[in-house]
């Protein structure tokens, strides 16, 4: 039997199952998504700095972690675009405009479905192509740009990884709810995103449950027990170790060596921020 989700592989009748790991990271990752919402459908400012909205600095190292992965750097590519067109304020965006700015190796209608469906684009039908039109909640963080005047490649790319990162969270949400291979060929692209989702079971799990760290070996192990290919679990390795203040990830804070081993140690910020993620979701269950 296979998982659904993440691919884990165990024996039994059944061709596909949900695995107890995903079982349990199902509900996290519906509580995230759901808190991440309220804040964008809500909150006039955006700013991950501040202590109530660090959810979005989640989301931020989310797209980040996996931004190699054509499949989900699409999201980024069009946010991006989106955010630069917002601060130049031309909200106003013609199919063959998006064709020409936004390079993938993939279609970006599945994915422009998502933004449609978060409230970020309005897409309209003319006779010959399909129209965009940047909303308000997807001006908010440009719109911050002006305020802040902090306009840099990093923070630019900062902000475009916040609103891929919701993205994604929105996919993921739908994967929570993934039970049959019927549901799992419903997702955008028709696939899942499973090499991040198996990374992100590990990581927020690990520090959902209060660890301050782990280490490399039990990363590559969880992942490959998942047949997630050695390459995809470079990749994301790399992308952890960038914590020099040059990138923009902010999920991993330190690597220590033990060893033949390596201890990655999280930020400061996402162990208190998981504090606070199952303190907002009692506090709603009253």
């Amino acid at each position: 039997m296979m998982c659904v989700r993440c691919g884990l592989q165990r024996s039994g009748d059944e061709q596909f199952f949900v695995c107890d790991d995903c079982s349990e990271f199902g509900p996290l990752v519906k509580t995230i998504y759901s808190q991440a919402h309220q804040i964008f459908d809500k909150e006039k400012n955006l700013d991950p700095t501040d202590e109530d909205k660090a959810i979005l600095r989640l989301l931020a190292d989310t797209s980040f972690l996996n931004v190699n992965n054509p499949q989900t750097a699409i999201y980024y590519n069009l946010s991006m675009f989106f955010l630069q067109r917002a601060s130049a304020r031309k909200t106003d965006i013609t199919e063959s405009e998006l064709n020409r700015a936004v390079s993938t190796t993939r279609s970006w209608t599945d994915a422009l479905e998502i933004y449609e469906r978060l409230g970020l684009v309005k897409v309209t039908t003319s006779r010959f192509e399909r129209n965009i039109k940047l909303t308000s909640k997807m001006i908010k963080l440009a719109d911050q740009f002006e305020v802040n005047a902090t306009r840099s490649v990093e923070n630019e790319a900062r902000r475009a990884h916040t609103y891929a990162g919701y993205a994604l969270m929105y996919v993921l949400n739908e994967l929570a709810k993934v039970d049959s291979v019927e549901d799992r060929d419903s997702l955008p692209y028709g696939k899942s995103p499973r090499t991040l989702w198996t990374a992100l079971m590990f990581l927020w799990g690990a520090a959902n449950s209060g660890s301050k760290s782990f280490s490399e070996e039990d990363f590559a192990r969880f992942l490959a027990a998942r047949r997630i290919p050695s390459r995809a679990r470079g990749n994301i390795v790399s992308r952890l170790q960038a914590f020099d203040g040059r990138s923009t990830q902010t999920l991993i804070k330190d690597v220590e060596v033990s060893g033949r081993d390596r201890v990655f140690k999280f930020e400061d910020y996402v162990l208190r921020e998981m504090v606070r993620i199952r303190e907002r979701a009692r506090s709603r269950e009253r």
